[in-house]
Order: C-alpha cells, then sequence, then structure tokens
C-alpha cells in the first residue's frame, strides 16, 4: 500500500514493480486469485438484472 498523496512512495512502488518480475508476477496472481473468489460472471449478471428490472 501507498500512502495518499505521497509522490514518492507511489514511485518506489511503481519502480518495483517494473524492476522485480518475481513481485510484479506475486502482484498479479494475488490479483487474479482475488478477483476469481469475489467477481463472478453470473452473479454480476445477476445484480446487473436486477438494477435494470427495477
Amino acid at each position: 500500500m501507498v500512502e495518499p498523496n505521497s509522490p514518492e512512495e507511489l514511485y518506489q512502488a511503481l519502480l518495483k514493480i517494473l524492476t522485480d518480475d518475481a513481485f510484479a508476477n506475486r502482484l498479479g496472481n494475488y490479483g487474479r486469485d482475488w478477483v476469481s473468489k469475489n467477481f463472478q460472471w453470473e452473479k454480476e449478471v445477476e445484480k446487473l438484472a436486477d438494477v435494470l428490472m427495477k
């Protein structure tokens, strides 16, 4: 995590992602796992259909 309103921390975090392939891959894998656990197409379509039917 990066402190809000901290350009230097943001720069350092982005630099680490760009220069550390293993770290970048880990972040990508964690992100993919989180999305697959928290978002499922069927549930999202049902939510959208509910909104549209109101």
